[in-house]
Formats: structure tokens, C-alpha cells, sequence
């Protein structure tokens, strides 16, 4: 600031100018950074909803076969309180053990 203060006024008014511009530049370039940052949030979002719906799905039609499936749901269960991939309902179309073997899987 004392720089500015020792020069003359007309040099002072233009380097406020151009302080000035740098800093629309500036935030300019910030505001761009900021909407490409939102953007690139909003499509990660969706990626992450579709990939943990299609995870949850995959571990309820192994649930009776794979231990991994079993811990994985249980602790989802019990953790969140939820029951299935959108209401417990979905574990209507689970084969959890028929009596004639034959299991049908979860369509997306």
C-alpha cells in the first residue's frame, strides 16, 4: 500500500484499474472452476446412486450363498435400518431358498 501511496495519483488510479481487472479476471476464472466443480459433483452423484443400487441388488441374490453377501447386508441392515435396496419389499423377488430349488434373481 505504501507503493501505491508514493506514486503519483495518475499512476495510483491506474494501477487501481488494473488491480481491478486482475481481480475480475480472477474471479472470472474462479466462478468457471466453481461451475465445473458442481457439475462434475452432480455426475459423480448419480454414478455413486447407480453403482451402490447395482451392489446392493448383486449382494441380496448371493445372500444365501456367499458369506460375503451375508455380512455385507446384515451390516447394512443393522447399521442403517434399512431393509432392501429402496423398501424391504425388494426381498420379495430374492430367492432366499425355495422348496423345489429354484431361485429367481433381482431384475434392475
Amino acid at each position: 500500500m505504501y507503493f501505491f501511496l508514493a506514486l503519483s495519483s495518475n499512476s495510483y488510479t491506474w494501477n487501481k484499474s488494473v488491480l481491478g481487472q486482475i481481480t475480475a479476471v480472477a474471479a472470472f476464472i474462479l466462478g468457471i472452476f466453481a461451475l465445473v466443480s458442481l457439475i462434475t459433483a452432480l455426475a459423480l452423484s448419480g454414478q455413486t446412486a447407480s453403482h451402490l443400487h447395482d451392489s446392493i441388488t448383486n449382494y441380496m441374490n448371493d445372500y444365501v450363498d456367499d458369506q460375503e453377501a451375508i455380512n455385507v447386508i446384515d451390516t447394512l441392515q443393522t447399521t442403517y435400518q434399512c431393509c432392501g435396496v429402496n423398501l424391504w419389499l425388494d426381498w420379495s423377488r430374492v430367492s432366499l431358498g425355495t422348496s423345489n430349488g429354484v431361485g429367481k434373481r433381482i431384475n434392475n
